[in-house]
C-alpha cells in the first residue's frame, strides 16, 4: 500500500515541477526525504493511517549546530509559520540528535479514495515548508564552522 502511494506522490511531486524528487524512488517505507542542498538538512514527507506530516529536520552529524541551527530559526518561527500558513510544532528534541520542525494533518490514510486529496496536501505544504526554510538554512549553515555550531 505504501508503495502504491509513493508512486502517487512521487509523480504528482514531479508533475508540479520539483526537481529534487526527480531521481527519488518509491518505497515501502511510511516516509520519503529530500535534501534542500545542506548536508543532514532535509524534509521529510510521512505517510501514516491516521495523519500525514511534513517535517524539516536537522540531522546534521554534530547535535550542537542542529540546536544552534533550530534556535537560530526558531526565533523567527513566526516568519516561517506565515510562509507555511499554519502554525507548526517546534520540536527541538534536546535529548536528541535530530531537531524538527512539523506540519500534521489528520486523514484516513488507507482508504485510497482520500490519496488525491492527501497528496494535493503534501504537495502543497512541501512546496511551502522548502520556500520557508532552504534560503534561510543555506545561509546559516555558510555560518558553521567545520566540525562544529557557531
Amino acid at each position: 500500500m505504501r508503495l502504491e502511494f509513493w508512486e502517487r506522490a512521487l509523480e504528482a511531486l514531479r508533475d508540479a515541477g520539483l526537481a529534487r524528487w526527480q531521481n527519488i524512488t518509491p518505497s515501502k517505507d511510511h516516509w520519503i526525504t529530500s535534501s534542500i542542498g545542506v548536508s543532514g538538512c532535509i524534509i521529510v514527507l510521512i505517510f501514516l493511517r491516521h495523519e500525514i506530516r511534513v517535517e524539516f529536520q536537522l540531522n546534521r552529524p554534530d547535535r550542537d549546530e542542529n540546536k544552534w541551527v533550530f534556535d537560530q530559526l526558531a526565533e523567527n518561527k513566526g516568519r516561517y509559520e506565515q510562509t507555511v500558513g499554519e502554525e507548526m510544532e517546534w520540536r527541538r528534541i534536546d535529548d536528541k540528535k535530530v531537531s524538527m520542525v512539523v506540519c500534521k494533518t489528520p486523514v484516513q490514510g488507507y482508504s485510497k479514495e482520500n490519496w488525491p486529496e492527501m497528496i494535493d496536501w503534501l504537495v502543497d505544504h512541501y512546496q511551502k515548508m522548502d520556500e520557508a526554510f532552504s534560503e534561510p538554512v543555506r545561509a546559516l549553515a555558510a555560518r558553521m564552522k567545520p566540525g562544529g555550531g557557531s
